[in-house]
């Protein structure tokens, strides 16, 4: 390569960086730094830095998984592990009364037991695989395992909650094999189960909670552990059950002054026999419609623009059956020279409704 500098005019040009020309030396000889059509000095000088990156991914904010925490049926003395879990329990008619008094010499006859009802849990296997290459891991910036273990970590996360999600929204399932109770909020905080009333007519109302509590414990529906009943709302609906300003609402007993932590923290916390958490995971989902089962939870869209489809839940709600718990799994190195990475995830579980009185789906205003 001719030297700049040199008899002749000769050109060096760098990737990414200015072009560098020269005359002949001696008297009269120059050489110049161009850079566009710059002529300062700083222009000139800038042309040899270029802009650098951050290597860390910074991941996206996202809404952890909500609906299998609040699985608290699971089959006791499972056969044998399987696609289908029948699980039972004595009906709620059991023998005849014997109110009769019995005479000296009587001898009743013998009753037949009373029979059981049943449900059935069908489990499934579900998993995804990533593969990536030994290039890419040599070549890139950023750390390739990290990210690839975090995308597994959180498909796998956003899959099984999509999935028991998929099972609490459809009309089938439990004894009844109808799916949860489905209500509409009426004026005044009435409750009601006609077609005639518009879909999301009315915001939620304290007496809504009343009485949605009231069917859980006039059906005999269990608590859980903390002795309420679980409520998930969207935080739009929680705005407007808390600006309700009459004295049998939400607001005014949080007014005082040893209740008022809700309102600075801006939480509903317990009212009415009823623990209440919000997410933007519990969209409005239709009954048994718009649920894409390829989207994770954060991304289903409401089945109405006004409508939240709110679920109320009882600790006999949900149940589960468990062979082989999601776990993420690695197949390292599965080709002859070593170069491929895999990790993936794999379960085989299953869930759905156990009782039908134990969930309650509330259609109210979304906001």
């Amino acid at each position: 390569m001719a030297n700049v500098g040199l008899a002749g005019q000769n050109a060096v040009n760098v990737v990414g960086g200015p072009t560098v020309t020269g005359t002949a030396s001696g008297t009269g000889a120059s050489s110049t730094l161009a850079r566009g059509s710059g002529s300062t000095l700083t222009d000139k000088v800038d042309s040899l830095v270029r802009a650098t990156f951050d290597k860390v991914i910074v991941w996206k904010n996202r809404f952890e998984p909500s609906y299998r925490q609040y699985a608290y049926i699971e089959p006791r003395d499972v056969a044998h592990p399987g696609e289908t879990v029948q699980m039972f329990r004595a009906g709620a008619t059991g023998l005849t009364l014997a109110t009769t008094p019995l005479s000296e010499y009587e001898d009743p006859d013998s009753k037949a037991l009373p029979g059981n009802e049943s449900t059935s849990l069908t489990t499934y296997e579900y998993g995804d695989h990533t593969l990536t290459s030994l290039r890419l891991h040599k070549r890139a910036w950023a750390n390739i395992t990290e990210i690839q273990i975090e995308h597994v970590r959180r498909h796998m996360r956003d899959t099984v909650d999509a999935i028991y999600m998929n099972a609490l929204y459809a009309s089938t399932g439990g004894f009844a094999n109808t799916g949860f109770l489905s209500y509409k909020g009426d004026a005044n905080g009435a409750i009601s189960t006609t077609t005639a009333a518009a879909a999301g007519a009315q915001s939620l109302q304290a007496g809504h909670v009343r009485r949605i509590v009231a069917k859980f414990r006039s059906l005999g529906m269990p608590t859980f552990d903390d002795g309420l009943f679980l409520g998930l709302i969207t935080p739009d609906v929680s705005v407007a059950f808390r600006e309700g300003t009459a004295v049998t609402d939400w607001r005014y007993p949080h007014l005082e002054e040893n209740a008022n932590g809700n309102i600075w923290a801006g939480t509903v916390g317990v009212f009415e026999g009823c623990r209440f958490i919000e997410s933007p995971q519990f969209k409005g989902i239709d009954k048994g419609a718009n649920v894409n089962t390829s989207l994770a939870l954060v991304d289903q869209t409401p089945a109405t623009s006004t409508a939240a489809n709110l679920l109320f839940l009882s600790s006999s709600g949900i149940a589960e059956a468990t062979v082989i718990e999601p776990h993420t799994t690695t197949t390292a190195q599965p080709d002859k020279f070593g170069r491929l990475f895999g990790v993936g995830w794999y379960g085989w579980f299953g869930a759905g409704v156990y009782d039908n009185n134990g969930g309650i789906l509330f259609d109210v205003k979304a906001s």
